[in-house]
Parts: C-alpha cells; sequence; structure tokens
C-alpha cells in the first residue's frame, strides 16, 4: 500500500458524541452550522451552537463504520454539557444520544510535513483493522493540517490498532510538533480559542464550517444577521511571531495599542520561530498586519492556506 501517512497520536480530552435513530442527521442538522443532511462518510466539519447562535462544540461529523448512527468527534473539557444540549432539542424526532467520549479514543492519523498526497480516500495505514470493529468511524479531516485521518476507536481496542499503526510503519508524532501542525492549521480548541461567547465568524472557519443555506437551525438567525453585516469585531487569527519568546496569553500589541493576545502558541519545528493563534481586533486583523508581541515582530498570516503559513 502507498501511503503518505507516517505518523499517528492521541487527542487529549476526546469528545465522542453518537447519535443514533432514524433522525440522527436531522436532528444534528437542526442544531449545527454547516448541512449535516447532505454529509458524507468522508466527515463534515461543523459547529454546534445554541439559541444565540454561540459556540457549545466544534468537530466533525461522519457516519459510523457500521452506519447506524452519526457521530460527533472533536476535542472538549465537557462532553456532558454538548450531549445535554443536543438531547434538549430532541422532543418527537427518532433519535437517542449518546456519551462515548469516556469508553473511546480519537487518533489522528498524519502525512509527513513534505507529502503531497492526493484526495483520494482509499488506502491509508491499518485500515484493515476495520475488520474487527476496533475503529467506529473516520473522518477525513484538517484539524492537523491536509489530508490528516480522524480515527475514532473503541478504547479497549486502542492498543490493537497503534499496533496495526506501528507495524504499518507509522510512528508517534511528539505533543509539541502536533500542537505546531493544530496551530498552522488554523484549527481552533474550545477552552484556548473557542470560548462560551464565541460566535463561529468570529473563528473564522467560514468557508469550511457554516453553510448559508442550509435553511434553518439553532442559532441560523445571529449568524446570518452577522453575515449581512459582513463583519465582526474580533476574529481569530493566524500569526507568526519573529522569535521565539512569546507566551501563552501575552498581548499583541499594534503600535501603542494593545489589539489582541496569544490563545495557542508553539514553536516552529526549525526553532528560529513560533506560530501563533491569537484573537484580534477589527482594525488589526487583516492579512500582513503587522504586530509586536514581546518586542518581537509578529505578523497575520493567511489562514486559509495553513501549508504555506510558516
Amino acid at each position: 500500500m502507498n501511503s503518505h501517512l507516517k505518523y499517528f497520536a492521541e487527542l487529549s480530552q476526546p469528545l465522542v458524541v453518537l447519535v443514533a435513530g432514524r433522525d440522527a442527521r436531522r436532528v444534528l442538522n437542526n442544531l449545527t452550522t454547516n448541512d449535516v443532511i447532505g454529509l458524507a462518510e468522508t466527515g463534515l466539519e461543523t459547529f454546534v451552537t445554541d439559541v444565540r447562535g454561540r459556540c457549545v462544540a466544534h468537530g466533525e461529523v461522519v457516519v459510523t463504520v457500521e452506519g447506524d448512527g452519526v457521530l460527533f468527534m472533536g476535542r472538549h473539557d465537557d462532553s456532558q454539557r454538548v450531549c445535554n444540549h443536543i438531547d434538549k432539542y430532541i422532543v418527537t424526532e427518532d433519535a437517542r444520544v449518546s456519551d462515548l467520549s469516556a469508553s473511546h479514543r480519537l487518533l489522528a492519523l498524519l502525512p509527513s510535513e513534505k507529502a503531497q498526497p492526493d484526495h483520494a480516500w482509499s488506502g491509508f495505514p491499518g485500515e484493515h483493522i476495520n475488520a474487527s470493529n476496533s475503529v467506529v468511524a473516520i473522518a477525513n479531516s484538517r484539524c492537523y493540517g491536509p489530508h490528516t485521518r480522524l480515527l475514532c476507536v473503541a478504547d479497549s481496542a486502542l492498543a490493537e490498532v497503534a499496533k496495526v499503526l506501528t507495524d504499518d510503519g507509522l510512528t508517534s508524532v511528539p505533543e509539541a510538533d502536533l500542537e505546531f501542525r493544530r496551530i498552522r492549521a488554523f484549527w481552533p480548541l474550545v477552552g484556548r480559542e473557542i470560548l462560551e461567547k464565541s460566535l463561529p465568524q468570529e473563528l473564522d472557519r467560514d468557508s469550511s464550517a457554516i453553510s448559508f443555506s442550509k435553511g434553518c437551525y439553532l442559532g441560523q438567525e445571529t449568524i446570518a444577521r452577522l453575515d449581512a453585516r459582513g463583519q465582526v469585531q474580533k476574529k481569530l487569527c493566524l500569526v507568526r511571531i519573529y522569535g521565539t519568546d512569546a507566551a501563552l496569553g501575552q498581548p499583541l500589541m499594534h503600535g501603542e495599542q494593545e489589539a489582541g493576545h496569544v490563545t495557542s502558541i508553539a514553536l516552529a519545528p526549525d526553532k528560529d520561530h513560533q506560530m501563533a493563534l491569537a484573537t484580534l481586533r477589527r482594525g488589526s486583523f487583516e492579512v500582513g498586519t503587522e504586530l509586536t508581541c514581546n518586542s518581537m515582530k509578529a505578523v497575520v498570516r493567511p489562514s486559509s492556506t495553513p501549508a504555506e503559513a510558516d
């Protein structure tokens, strides 16, 4: 098998929520920003929102391997809150919500930095483990960059799956490298970039996680109103820092004015600069804007081309 996937990593704070039943897709479609009704088996990035259009969770919706349910996968520090939120809006629909976060793990399969694989779904290390039902779901994700595969694995099968992946030539990726990939891929994290009052458009994932044509869903009015205005007052940005001494939470300055702060940061593999995610105020979040962080030069980079944002 010719695969460009070279590394794997277990994700901390996994969020694994199963919605089963005849109306599972419709239930999630009514609570999320993307078009779950048209969901393909390879997965779909979306936000779960509340009645005010605020983010409850962010991740991937995918059909289970057996095809008997729809899974919402991501990272979250309170999976039960997400389950309760979904369950609250099931009234007469044929749907059941289960929190599998404590009994399942999420594994990210990553390509080498220089690989340029095509977008074909077929062929990845360890796919034959599906025969033993060890893998519950597979998503084609961008959470750690293009061509990432996200596997949902039963906790009891984690050792087996890890061995199969290792035997197929994959190696475990260091935590620092994993965080750098997440930041460069411009993938927000609950508790860092996604806070209690965050709105989806403030996270700048519109093209990949929000459908503006799917029809009504919870919080849609707020999101549509922001879209009509064409602007937000603050926005998540990808920032390159020309130095290595910046830290989490530090302010970013635009001239003499504080423009925002660092929400996530990691040292680049070549160790000569840092990449950060930062929430910046309007007037400071345009691509190319020069800022300073801890007296070091910092520049807002394009978030739509993470592979080139070095």
